[in-house]
């Protein structure tokens, strides 16, 4: 029993050693097998991701190489409200009419531009009668003023000329005669008191006529003694006066028609301005009537070119990420972009390429375009243009252009249209 017992764990030991070679030999076919089936089985994978590996992929938009924005672009009409527009999508040529505007309010607007246009003319012509009439009033005010001035430089010529020794000459003539006057009345009164004293007359008429020659003589006597005041006050007084006189209203009338003259040019040129100011206000009047005119002329938007119409204004090719508004009532802005015609027929692809893309995607490189929305669209790219300054934060444009595959021949395919996305692959240089 105890030898038996001992025998046990050796047994035990033997079993285990014969078996371990069994199991490992199990373990390992086993995983030969696994190892071998998966290999099989991700043979395929493995080489599409490394062919997947070999490329990147870029998002892009395919945009309309021709297309054109439509908008009011009005200057008088800052607001204007939509009474039709053609529905977004609406395939249409060039010339038809795509949206048309309420007309009630520019109709108002132009029925005023009218009365202030007429009241306008009336106003200017009216400057231009009272700027005729200006012309002529100032031209018979210069001619009394230049006349004014020549008579004062004639009057102070004559005195000085003529006048002045005139009254020199006068007030010592004047002393002259009073002179004589009283040495002939002294003379005369001499002679009769000498004719008296032979007595030739009767004594009471003696008396008369002696009376009368001493009279005279006394007349005679102030007579001179106040033209010979006069004459002194007139050669030291009077005469310098006049000749300061005539040299003041000479000197007064030449500033007077330089001031007259300063203030018919002023006037002239103020009346010039007034009535030019007049001009440019009716022009204005008839400028504003005639961009409202054309204004309501242009209150349909049509076309400029044949193509498909969408709302609104495309950012690098798409549309916004909200629909439009525009609908019968909307409102919009003078400026604002109402539409974008977009000719289908020649497409392009843009990219917002990322930096960390530039050394990939350089001018004139092929890619592969893939429609996103039909994949089985397939097409060969080449980059047209990269620009090296960023439109935005770490973003470059970039242009594809591109030709559909030649061995493309399903025409069941639905036509790509500007708008919609795609992906660009650029395989990835080793």
């Amino acid at each position: 029993m105890r030898n038996h017992l001992y025998c046990l764990p050796t047994l035990s030991l033997l079993a285990a050693l014969f078996a371990a070679p069994s199991t490992t030999l199990y373990a390992a076919e086993t995983n030969i097998n696994e190892s071998t089936k998966k290999d099989s089985k991700s043979e395929t994978p493995v080489d599409k991701k490394e062919k997947e590996a070999e490329k990147t992929e870029l998002n892009g938009v395919f945009e309309a190489v021709r297309s054109q924005t439509v908008s009011p672009a009005s200057e008088q009409i800052t607001s204007w409200t939509i009474e039709r527009i053609v529905p977004h999508g609406t395939r249409v040529r060039e010339g038809q009419n795509i949206v048309w505007f309420e007309t009630e309010d520019i109709d108002k607007r132009l029925s005023d531009a009218k009365v202030a246009l007429s009241l306008s003319r009336i106003a200017f012509e009216k400057a231009e009668f009272d700027y005729e009439q200006f012309l002529e009033t100032q031209k018979i005010e210069r001619a009394r003023t230049k006349r004014t001035l020549a008579q004062a430089e004639q009057d102070y010529d004559n005195f000085v000329r003529v006048d002045r020794d005139r009254q020199v000459l006068s007030a010592e003539f004047s002393l002259k005669s009073a002179q004589a006057y009283l040495e002939n009345a002294e003379e005369e009164l001499e002679q009769l008191t000498q004719m008296y004293e032979e007595d030739d007359l009767t004594e009471e008429s003696e008396e008369i006529v002696l009376k009368r020659a001493k009279q005279a003589v006394e007349s005679a006597q102030f007579r001179y003694d106040g033209a010979k005041i006069q004459t002194q006050r007139a050669i030291k007084q009077s005469i310098p006066r006049s000749e300061a006189n005539q040299k003041t209203s000479l000197s007064l009338a030449q500033i007077n028609y330089k001031k007259a003259m300063q203030a018919y040019d002023s006037d002239k040129k103020k009346r010039t301005i007034e009535r030019q100011k007049q001009r440019d206000q009716f022009e204005k009047e008839k400028e504003n009537l005639e961009k409202l005119q054309a204004e309501r002329r242009a209150s349909v938007l049509k076309a400029p070119i044949d193509g498909i119409v969408l709302y609104g204004e495309l950012t690098r090719g798409q549309l916004g990420s909200k629909p439009s508004n525009l609908e019968a009532g909307a409102k919009v802005s003078q400026d604002q972009v109402v539409a974008t015609i977009v000719d289908p027929d020649k497409l392009r692809v843009r990219v917002d390429l990322e930096q960390k893309h530039l050394h990939l995607v350089q001018k004139g490189k092929a890619c592969q375009i893939t429609a996103t929305g039909f994949p089985n669209f397939k097409a060969v790219g080449k980059v047209k243009s990269v620009a090296n300054i960023p439109y935005a934060s770490g973003k470059f444009d970039c242009v594809i252009t591109f030709k559909q595959s030649e061995d493309e021949t399903d025409s069941e395919m639905p036509k790509i249209m500007p708008t919609m996305n795609c992906v660009l692959a650029f395989e990835t240089e080793q």
